[in-house]
């Protein structure tokens, strides 16, 4: 708009409040304006976020929809092995009872036999000890019996070594020897 003079002072007035009045105008526009695009920019970002929490709603539903699927074949299969498990469990059970029955009586049989083998054995021992002892009375004595005979002998040799030393009996020279008379028997 080209300026031109005011006339008078109320026209004056009246043209700068027109022109504030457009200024303001243009102003409130390139305001309405900045808020439609940010109003636009946050709907397509908004409507961008719906459409991605719309895909993850998707995808978790299917996801979820899988997991109970899978969740429910698993759990029929373990409920199956469960009964399988438990029956074969009651047929173990039903064997080993009867093994267990049965090695208890192989148990019993086997501690009577080791019972006889026992007492036969403390009968064996008490032989085997009495032998022993036997034995070793028997050969005590010829040590003792052996050691007597060496110190008979040891006695024999020292009397013989002194009726030598002194020229007695047997011992005696010759020239003593027919000195001495005989002593007659009355």
């Amino acid at each position: 708009m080209p300026k031109s003079r005011p006339k008078n002072e109320k026209e004056g007035l009246r043209l700068k409040s027109d022109m504030e009045l457009e200024y303001v105008d243009a102003w409130l526009s390139s305001r309405r304006e900045q808020d439609d695009l940010r109003m636009m920019e946050s709907c397509d970002l908004l409507e961008a976020k719906l459409s991605d929490c719309r895909k993850r709603e998707t995808g978790e539903l299917l996801v979820s929809k899988n997991i109970r699927a899978f969740l429910k074949l698993t759990t029929e299969k373990y409920v199956k092995d469960s009964y399988v498990w438990m029956e074969r469990q009651q047929t173990e059970m039903k064997s080993y009872d009867e093994e267990i029955r049965r090695l208890q009586e192989e148990i019993g049989k086997k501690r009577a036999t080791l019972e006889e083998l026992y007492k036969e054995y403390t009968s064996k021992q008490e032989f085997i000890d009495g032998c022993l002892a036997e034995k070793e009375a028997a050969r005590k004595k010829r040590e003792h019996e052996d050691h007597v005979r060496r110190q008979t002998i040891r006695i024999q040799a020292w009397w013989r070594g002194v009726m030598v030393r002194r020229k007695l009996g047997p011992y005696r020279p010759e020239d003593k020897k027919r000195k001495r008379p005989n002593k007659s028997k009355k």
